[in-house]
């Protein structure tokens, strides 16, 4: 299954942490990359701000199979909801 994350948060990180071995990840932030590497996680990334349209593509949002915002902000989760 394909699992898109929106936010490199704690919640994001220990989210990718539970889901990766069973799933394809993608870990989408402003500093994804840097986050995951932190973290110990082999997982794909994206860096980029997740309220924007070209970054939630570049992520695959639109042929993921789950896609969960977990930003510290309800204000950058909720764009992520109209693609």
């Amino acid at each position: 299954m394909q699992v898109v994350i929106l936010g490199a948060s704690s919640v994001g990180i220990l989210l990718a942490k539970r889901l990766m071995d069973a799933n394809d990840v993608i870990l989408v932030d402003v500093n994804a990359s840097y986050e995951a590497d932190k973290a110990g996680l082999d997982i794909a990334c994206v860096d980029g701000v997740i309220i924007d349209l070209s970054v939630l593509s570049e992520a695959g949002l639109n042929d993921c199979d789950v896609v969960c915002a977990v930003s510290y902000t309800h204000r950058r989760c909720r764009p992520s909801t109209l693609c």
